[in-house]
């Protein structure tokens, strides 16, 4: 009869091990499982980390921007390209970004840094059946002077900058000149006018007459140009 006794004891006692050892698989399971989910935790933080550093482009961002707002938009259209205009920031300067679509071989954003953006055109100003962008600026304080930044598509590709000679860099209009500039497209031409002013006339007060200067675009040596075509003068209203 003792024999029987010995074999129950250890058969009981080899249950109780498997159960001891079944428990500890287990738990090194649910151990093994939380560590992995603390891994994956720890490397989406690293990645949202990451992202906030590099942003969508994957270029550093800078951290020294002190003014990100919004100041212009528009969304300008030719045929089956089109460039979405923006310019973000206060002050004297602001971060001036184009966005071309429709173009065969380069869409890449256009980023630079620019004066106050107050208005933006479309058009085929050389007749070639490709658009030029035209964005005008204004600079702060009293002479508000004027700027064209000009961008021309070459046959459907791509952008390049066409050359815009500033007024005061211009002898063929800039007598008499203060600024105070207005920049429009007439009938696919770009316009500009702005008061003449005379030798002791205050800044601020617009008397006399308007310069009003007609351009043509056309090729240059190194890229396309905006060249005056025509002056006229008009009594200022």
């Amino acid at each position: 009869m003792k024999k029987p006794l010995i074999y129950l004891f250890a058969i009981a006692f080899m249950f109780s091990a498997m159960g001891c050892n079944s428990g500890s698989n287990k738990d090194s399971a649910k151990t093994k499982q939380n560590s992995q989910r603390a891994d994956t935790t720890r490397a989406a933080d690293t990645t949202l980390d990451q992202a906030s550093v590099t942003g969508t482009s994957g270029k550093p961002a800078t951290s020294d921007v002190k003014d990100d707002s919004l100041q212009f938009r528009k969304v300008l259209s030719f045929k089956n390209f089109s460039f979405i205009v923006k310019a973000k920031g206060r002050g004297s300067l602001q971060q001036l970004s184009i966005q071309p679509a429709g173009l065969s071989i380069d869409n890449h954003p256009i980023i630079v840094d620019a004066e106050p953006v107050v208005g933006a055109e479309v058009g085929d100003f050389n007749m070639d059946g490709f658009p030029e962008l035209l964005i005008f600026t204004q600079s702060a304080g009293s002479g508000s002077y004027g700027k064209v930044l000009a961008y021309s598509v070459n046959n459907g590709k791509s952008l390049s900058q066409v050359t815009f000679l500033t007024t005061n860099q211009n002898p063929h209009i800039n007598n008499g000149y203060r600024g105070h500039d207005r920049f429009t497209v007439v009938n696919n031409q770009l316009v500009q006018t702005f008061p003449i002013f005379e030798k002791g006339d205050v800044n601020s007060i617009r008397k006399g007459k308007n310069r009003v200067v007609t351009y043509k675009l056309r090729d240059g040596e190194a890229s396309r140009i905006f060249e005056v075509d025509k002056v006229t003068e008009v009594t200022h209203q």
